[in-house]
């Protein structure tokens, strides 16, 4: 988010609404702590469509904490389903991520989270604010397809 990177944060493996409720009234807070207020302000929270997700508890927080600012399943924007290719989450981090941490795919589970974690602190911002640009286009050719996949429209 601008000059500044939110996480990582580790889930367990089976992610439950009480959870994903606590990390987003507890946990949440704090990572955005040194996120300047302006930053803050304009920032629009987006979740996928996991069952903890859509949980009545976390979408009134979030109506709560990020009022007209909050894309998931029952939030107030509207967003195309299963829409990786408009997700800079989806079509950058977790791809760069993965062939970061591929080497120490049978290390132990902190082996793979010191690695992960390290593996983000190289995303620089120059490398953020490039994979950010490409969003406009996307959606350019999102419409152009009339929401279908255009990945392989983008080379």
């Amino acid at each position: 988010m601008g000059d500044f990177q939110i996480g990582p944060y580790f889930f367990p493996a089976h992610l439950n609404v009480r959870i994903y409720a606590d990390f987003n009234e507890n946990q949440l807070p704090i990572l955005l702590e040194d996120v300047p207020l302006r930053e803050r302000e304009t920032l629009i929270f987006q979740h996928d469509e996991a069952p903890a997700h859509y949980s009545r508890r976390v979408r009134e927080f979030l109506d709560e904490r990020f009022p007209d600012s909050w894309i998931g399943r029952g939030g107030p924007i509207v967003w195309p389903a299963r829409s990786p290719d408009l997700n800079v989450l989806d079509y950058f981090v977790w791809g760069y991520i993965k062939a970061a941490v591929e080497h120490i795919r049978d290390g132990t589970r902190n082996e793979v989270r010191d690695e992960i974690i390290a593996a983000f602190r190289t995303i620089t911002p120059d490398m953020a604010h490039r994979a950010t640009r490409q969003i406009a286009r996307r959606v350019e050719l999102c419409l152009q397809v009339q929401g279908r996949h255009f990945e392989q429209l983008l080379q």
